[in-house]
């Protein structure tokens, strides 16, 4: 079987979440030893490419996005939040000071 878990958010980390399997439905997968093998695929993470902070952020954000694709990576600012690239190019609406740093994720397929 597979259990696909998608977008777990950041305030989740280290709290049950996402899919479970019923206890009388675990003796189906215990192995002969009574232990049981998970398979875990770790697909669609990002890669942090670089931290923008407050001071200048604007500058480091034009800086690092130069000559790159917006549809490459992913935004997010300190809560977790995705921040929305403006028309396809470098540029957000100004965040708040109590959001950064902002982190700029590379899409990894």
């Amino acid at each position: 079987k597979e259990w696909p878990v998608h977008d777990w958010p950041p305030e989740l980390a280290g709290h049950p979440w996402g899919p479970s399997v019923p206890l009388e439905e675990i003796e189906d997968y215990k192995q002969v030893d009574g232990s049981i093998l998970l398979l875990v695929h770790a697909t669609g993470l990002q890669a942090v490419a670089t931290e923008i902070h407050f001071k200048n952020w604007s500058k480091e954000l034009k800086s690092f996005m130069n000559g790159k694709k917006t549809e490459d990576y992913l935004l997010r600012d300190r809560h977790g939040s995705n921040i929305p690239w403006l028309d396809g190019i470098e540029r957000i609406e100004p965040p708040a000071a109590d959001n950064f740093p902002l982190v700029i994720l590379h899409r990894q397929e």
